[in-house]
């Protein structure tokens, strides 16, 4: 600032300590606020959880299933384990010098235990969560579907309970194939029929 006369013109001391003071002081904070956020700025991120040995044997396991759907599930699980129909055999002799000749081997129906194990793995795999995407490709069968509800009239009743809990995901899936939906309307009325009947056996 000048004077009248050309020459600077001072503040007064206090009102000169107190700017330098609170130029000070907010110089001050904004140090601390740049070496806080270089701080967290050279903090090392979290990394994320390994998975456990578990969940390393069911992402393996989920995608051995994947690549191998057709010869496991449909065929070994479905057709052989579940089938309630014999199979029948061939009319045709085999020949002893192709292994192959004979199509069907063994023309008997699985037994008791072969499909309630059966069963209860079934419905294990499709319920496991790393296990979605077979879920969704047996449930949209309408040949599972009736292997499955030909289960549930099995004179076991462990049987028909085992393959109720297949049954279920069936039902409760919200995007139904049009194959899989017209055989369950189809059906409502049987369906309701059996429903009645197994709370009748749950409350005895």
């Amino acid at each position: 600032l000048t004077g009248g006369g050309g020459n600077a013109a001072t503040l007064p001391e206090p009102y000169a300590r107190q700017s330098y003071q609170e130029e000070c002081s907010q110089l001050t904070q904004q140090q601390w606020q740049h070496g806080d956020m270089q701080q967290q700025h050279q903090q090392p991120q979290p990394h994320e959880p390994l998975p456990t040995p578990a969940e390393i044997m069911e992402q393996t396991a989920s995608q051995f299933l994947q690549t191998h759907y057709k010869p496991v599930l449909q065929t070994l699980i479905t057709q052989k384990c579940l089938s309630p129909h014999p199979t029948k055999p061939s009319n045709k002799d085999p020949d002893p010098n192709n292994p192959n000749s004979n199509p069907n081997p063994n023309p008997t129906k699985p037994n008791y235990m072969t499909r309630r194990l059966t069963l209860q793995l079934l419905s294990t795999l499709l319920l496991n969560r790393s296990n979605y995407p077979i879920m969704i490709r047996y449930i949209s069968s309408s040949s599972n579907l009736v292997t499955i509800m030909c289960l549930l009239r099995d004179p076991s009743s462990h049987i028909t309970l085992e393959a109720f809990q297949v049954f279920k995901i069936f039902v409760a899936n919200p995007r139904k194939e049009p194959e899989v939906k017209k055989i369950l309307v189809d059906n409502r009325v049987k369906l309701v029929r059996y429903l009645e009947g197994l709370v009748m056996d749950d409350d005895e």
